[in-house]
């Protein structure tokens, strides 16, 4: 195999407020996150207008990031169920969490900016300096994008969606920074999973049942039995309650598949394409080539549980951005991250996350593996197919904690 290729990417040192819970939401694919890009967050809800709260059912979202040189601000915003009348604009505001702020920057309604939908929409756009309007009188000029970020690192900002009945904002939300340590490797991926388990601690927790003070779960296939090998019936809470490791599975997809010949007997040219990490399964959605992982505390009869990071190894990548994992903490998106093309006949990728601070709780991930899922007439790209085709090997997660939400 070639030299080994990892990347560690770590962003700006952060403060992050503990995430607000709401039920997750249906995923949604976000932001995808480069190396030394910050992430930015916001929950938005009537509860956090200030000076006068705002009784309303509706709720929204703010996920963004900073470039690598502070010279744009890329996001998305989302809400639903606004309940006075039209949405007039949604601005980033320069304040505290207890405090009116004005008006920095646009990002609907207005300053170039899309128009706001009603009641409910997603809006997306890049800031850059020529779209920071101030407010001068609380020492932000216009085109100062650097003190924009200042506030927003110092805990100063916040994001309000304004309708007409309630022009001073009916729903708000405070940003708030998140640090991802992101590791990826390919070709030679030994020293990339074993970056990313010191990230996660010791010691391994195999199979022990309840919360662990400390550590690390992962799964690595090879210990499933026969009866659930080379099947499309592979429980998805098997690492849950017949080896209890803390995460359950589902995929829009029909099923799940334990392969013990990388998947030779669902097509004959994948006994070729594809290539185990350790020996000597590997796995994949069926039906599919998305699923979500969700935590619980390990043996535990659905406990909902957080973790603070997550990996997985993947096969045979042919194609960049066809590969990702997104996170989600209580049904935000906290960015997407890609694992890297192979690079080797050998063919592994690893891709893992862990974030910072320990605050931080991501209660879902999705795994994307390739552009389409696994079947007997379906080739890879690399063999006369239109899809590059992706399987799964070993997972890596943080200890899950009780989600307290």
């Amino acid at each position: 195999m070639k030299q080994l290729s990892i990347s560690v990417r770590v962003a700006a040192v952060a403060l992050l407020a503990m995430l607000i819970g709401m039920p997750d939401a249906p995923a949604q694919e976000k932001l995808t996150v480069n190396a030394g890009e910050e992430v930015l967050v916001a929950k938005l809800r009537g509860d956090d207008e200030f000076p006068s709260v705002i009784s309303t059912k509706a709720k929204g979202e703010f996920t963004a990031k900073v470039s690598s040189d502070g010279t744009s601000i890329e996001y998305e915003l989302s809400y639903t169920g606004i309940e006075g009348g039209n949405v007039t604009g949604a601005h980033i505001h320069f304040g505290h969490p207890f405090s009116t702020g004005g008006v920095a920057a646009f990002l609907c309604g207005g300053g170039n900016k899309p128009a706001c939908p009603s009641p409910s929409g997603r809006v997306t756009g890049t800031i850059v300096a020529g779209d920071i309007v101030g407010p001068a009188n609380q020492g932000i000029a216009a085109g100062e994008l650097a003190e924009l970020l200042r506030a927003i690192r110092r805990d100063r900002a916040y994001v309000n969606v304004h309708s007409t009945q309630f022009p001073g904002g009916e729903i708000r939300g405070h940003i708030a920074r998140v640090q991802p340590t992101i590791v990826t490797g390919t070709g030679n991926i030994e020293g990339a999973v074993a970056t990313f388990r010191t990230l996660l601690g010791d010691p391994l927790n195999g199979v022990l049942v309840g919360q662990q003070p400390a550590g690390r779960r992962e799964i690595n296939w090879d210990a499933v039995p026969a009866a659930f090998t080379n099947v499309d019936n592979f429980p998805a809470d098997f690492f849950n309650t017949r080896s209890p490791r803390g995460a359950v599975f589902s995929t829009p997809g029909t099923g799940f598949r334990v392969s013990d010949t990388n998947f030779a007997d669902v097509n004959a040219s994948y006994g070729a394409q594809f290539n185990f990490f350790s020996p000597n399964k590997t796995f994949a959605a069926v039906g599919s080539n998305i699923m979500d992982v969700r935590f619980e505390v390990a043996g535990s009869v659905a406990t909902p549980a957080v973790v603070r990071g997550f990996g997985v190894v993947f096969s045979d990548v042919d194609t960049a951005g066809s590969t990702k994992i997104e996170f989600f903490s209580h049904g935000m998106s906290l960015g997407v991250y890609n694992a890297p093309v192979r690079s080797d006949a050998g063919g592994l990728s690893f891709v893992g996350v862990v974030f910072h601070p320990s605050t931080v709780e991501v209660t879902r991930v999705r795994i994307t593996s390739g552009q389409g899922a696994l079947g007997a007439n379906v080739n890879d790209v690399t063999s006369g197919g239109t899809l590059d085709l992706v399987i799964m090997d070993d997972f890596f997660y943080s200890e899950p904690r009780p989600d307290v939400h």
